[in-house]
């Protein structure tokens, strides 16, 4: 390189040559005359075919235009640059890369010209496509990217770093340079991580290329997932002269994919629960149909079963309704029958639908809400199955002669609705989680009590609908306490 003398420019080569990165660099007006060996690799081309503006012809029709008017401006403006767009291979397919170039300059400050590398970002890309349909957590993985290349002698001394790894961890050239590499700050606050990273280092020096997720120390004493690499770079002897570590963030993706490990277990969890509660009212139902059928049923009996099939069927129906009303508000596909109603009936009668479970379990309900009237624009059904559902949790995980409580605070604008219970609460790590649909705060509760674990979701759901908010905190007395808030009409 024309900038360099002789030994430094075979070291320097022999360093750019081992990222996984495609490198290049221009003259002051923007001609690029050398291209790393990444680079002819990737794309099958020779200097003569890619000096100058060359490279051009490696690049998709429908974004070059855009990169040149772009990447000109920089050159002119004598500007750093940094992009994202497809590059075509050997094979004719193309790949997308992160696309950057720092500027070169003299003591004096003038613009000698610039060096430039596209990242292949391909994977994380596909990555994060698959993983955003698990609701959209995964979002943009490639503007958190956070890449840092160092170089280290056979013995593992860290001899020079980037800025990108020194701004990650917020230290200064002095505090890293000169140290084991697995001693630095990045590292040193896990033994088992220095260890690792040793071990994998002495691999490295057999001629071995390393490559694992590890998780970083930063800035903060914060941590950082990292897609870690490194390369052994040789003498013209195949001796190993030194090593380059090299990573980038990968934060984003890992926590999406637990993310969407969780949802899947959730899910699995929610499919299990489904199949036991649909179960059990349609196997009295079953059953005695087919006494029916056969004439089996004692005449004195028939009342009583009958009776008992069609609470099993209503019981049935009522899963079935849940579940496709989460389904349908999901989708956007419910209706709200929107008028002016007295939300304090709307109270009397979810209370007075729970009337027979609340007297089963020997409960007291205390209606302390004190407002003669309180108007407020909404469904009074879809209110009702809301509050009906609050009301129904409070009286299924109470213990039997619980005291469960309703509450009202009015203000100019908004009304809260508070059902309070002592039974056994929520784990206060669940609390934010318990309306969100396939949650189960404790798998052995619910399979004991009727129910898909559903109606929290559902009550979020409506409440949002109608312009309010909900949310669940523990009493300090024990027992839960379900809150939600809706605007009043004055």
């Amino acid at each position: 390189m024309q900038h360099s003398s002789e030994p430094h420019k075979v070291e320097y080569e022999k360093i750019v040559n081992s990222i996984p990165q495609l490198a290049w660099m221009t003259d002051d007006q923007g001609n690029i005359y050398w291209y790393n060996q990444r680079w002819y690799e990737y794309t099958g081309t020779t200097l003569e075919q890619m000096k100058g503006w060359g490279w051009r012809k490696n690049h998709h029709p429908d974004h070059v235009d855009r990169v040149v008017t772009v990447l000109k401006e920089c050159f002119h403006n004598g500007e750093e640059w940094e992009d994202t767009f497809p590059l075509k291979g050997k094979d004719g397919k193309y790949r997308w890369f992160l696309s950057r170039a720092k500027t070169i300059k003299d003591d004096s400050g003038r613009v000698l010209g610039w060096f430039g590398t596209n990242t292949d970002i391909t994977e994380h890309l596909r990555t994060r496509n698959a993983l955003s349909h698990s609701e959209d957590r995964l979002r943009h993985l490639i503007d958190n990217m956070s890449a840092f290349v160092a170089e280290l002698d056979i013995k593992g001394t860290l001899k020079e770093v980037n800025q990108a790894a020194l701004d990650i961890g917020d230290i200064k050239r002095e505090d890293v340079i000169g140290k084991k590499f697995w001693e630095c700050f990045w590292w040193n606050y896990d033994l088992e991580v220095a260890n690792k990273l040793k071990d994998s280092f002495l691999e490295c020096l057999k001629g071995k290329t390393i490559e694992y997720d590890e998780i970083v120390r930063i800035k903060g004493d914060e941590r950082m997932y990292i897609a870690f690499k490194m390369v052994p770079v040789t003498n013209n002897n195949g001796e190993i002269t030194h090593i380059i570590p090299s990573g980038f963030d990968i934060t984003e993706r890992k926590k999406a994919e637990e993310k969407l490990n969780l949802d899947n277990e959730r899910k699995n969890q929610f499919i299990a629960t489904l199949s036991h509660e649909l179960r059990n009212p349609l196997s009295p139902v079953t059953s005695i149909l087919s006494l029916l059928s056969r004439n089996l049923l004692p005449e004195d009996k028939k009342p009583i079963m009958i009776d008992t099939a069609l609470k099993s069927a209503n019981h049935l129906s009522y899963l079935i309704d849940d579940l496709l009303d989460v389904t349908r508000i999901q989708r956007g596909k419910i209706d709200l029958n929107v008028e002016r109603i007295d939300l304090i009936s709307v109270l009397q009668e979810a209370q007075n639908e729970n009337f027979e479970n609340i007297n089963a379990k020997k409960h007291e309900f205390l209606s302390l809400c004190h407002e003669k009237s309180i108007i407020v624009n909404g469904d009074a059904t879809r209110l009702r199955q809301a509050v009906s559902n609050i009301i129904s949790n409070a009286v299924k995980y109470c213990p039997p002669e619980s005291t469960i409580e309703l509450l009202c605070e009015k203000t100019t604008n908004t009304i809260e609705i508070t059902i309070k219970d002592n039974g056994p609460g929520v784990p206060e790590e669940m609390l934010k989680d318990i309306f969100e649909i396939f949650v189960q705060v404790d798998e052995a509760l619910n399979r004991t009590e009727d129910g898909l674990g559903i109606g929290l979701a559902l009550v979020k759901q409506l409440i949002i609908l109608h312009g309010g908010n909900v949310y669940a905190s523990n009493n300090k007395d024990g027992g839960l306490q379900v809150t939600f808030t809706l605007p009043v009409i004055s």
